[in-house]
């Protein structure tokens, strides 16, 4: 057995990053999706989507299922770079704690206290996003531009440096950080997730098998963990993709409550959130479960050469 703490933070990083990526294409489409109706009511266009179902039919039929990818490869690229960042620092900065309580109490706590887990799992968050925050914005422009387009006409899909030239042309160089006030609550949101993940572990899977649970666990864990914490921060998740795409003002958050509240109604601020929740529930639960298995391999891979080095 080895424990968690003992895996080095690069093991954590790069088997996160490449479950992520692998998560992120599979879902998408829903990501997409999801985008275009939390900024449909504020983007004059021709097209309105009803729900998510209305807006996977109407896409289709409008550019078939590449439609459904369209900024797909900067997004990836972008969810490679947050997931390697992300678990790089998180694990990091969690390791030496988890062995700071064990030089102090002689044992391995099972989980941290939840201001630790919020703490390393936000630093973590805003660490991350400060490098990522330019190419979403691209790609959240790339999967709205056909809602800008007239009704009738080609749909045209712009290229990342048309898109970029876009948001500076806009707003200058600080364009490419738009949202990143709520990139500050929302970086929250991982550390939610991962706080919501072990306690559900701690509940489904029995106590004596925690150092190896099945694919099923690790995946209904992750998922239900992801969707809880989306569920209490998803206001903020509309408000930032509103500011990303230009159609809301980089305001202060309290601001942008208050005038989306009075402007539109609560339901405003959940636009979009079935799809939101599904892709969370999919997307977490494909790449925790990725994730664990790239790390178990690496680590038992590692142990084996260590053991047989004449193999290696």
């Amino acid at each position: 057995m080895v424990e968690a703490s003992k895996v080095p933070a690069l093991v954590h990083a790069l088997s996160g990053a490449i479950g992520g990526t692998l998560a992120n294409i599979t879902v998408f489409p829903l990501d997409l999706i999801t985008t275009r109706l939390q900024v449909q009511n504020k983007i004059k266009t021709d097209k309105h989507y009803a729900s998510v179902y209305d807006a996977f039919v109407k896409i289709y039929q409008e550019g078939g299922m590449g439609e459904f990818y369209e900024g797909v490869v900067g997004d990836s690229a972008a969810t490679m770079l947050q997931a390697f960042l992300y678990f790089f620092a998180y694990d990091f900065m969690r390791s030496r704690r988890v062995r700071q309580i064990k030089r102090n109490t002689g044992s391995v706590p099972r989980t941290l206290n939840v201001a630790e887990e919020l703490s390393i799992g936000s630093l973590a968050g805003i660490f991350c996003k400060l490098f990522t925050s330019p190419i979403n914005n691209i790609v959240i422009r790339q999967q709205t531009a056909s809602l800008n387009q007239a009704k009738g006409l080609p749909v045209h899909e712009p290229t990342p440096l048309e898109c970029a030239k876009q948001i500076y042309d806009e707003h200058g160089i600080t364009g490419f950080w738009s949202g990143y006030r709520a990139t500050l609550i929302l970086s929250f949101n991982p550390s939610l997730t991962y706080y919501f993940f072990q306690i559900l572990s701690a509940q489904i899977v029995p106590r004596s098998r925690r150092n190896k649970p099945t694919t099923f666990e690790v995946f209904i864990s992750a998922a239900l963990a992801k969707t809880m914490a989306t569920i209490i921060t998803y206001p903020v998740i509309v408000l930032k993709t509103r500011t990303q795409v230009g159609a809301g003002k980089d305001l202060p958050l309290y601001k942008q409550l208050a005038a989306t509240y009075k402007q539109e109604g609560a339901s405003a601020l959940f636009d979009g959130a079935s799809g939101q929740i599904l892709k969370s529930f999919f997307n977490q639960g494909i790449t925790m479960m990725t994730k664990d298995k790239i790390t178990r391999f690496v680590v038992l891979s590692y142990l084996y050469f260590r053991a047989n080095p004449r193999r290696a």
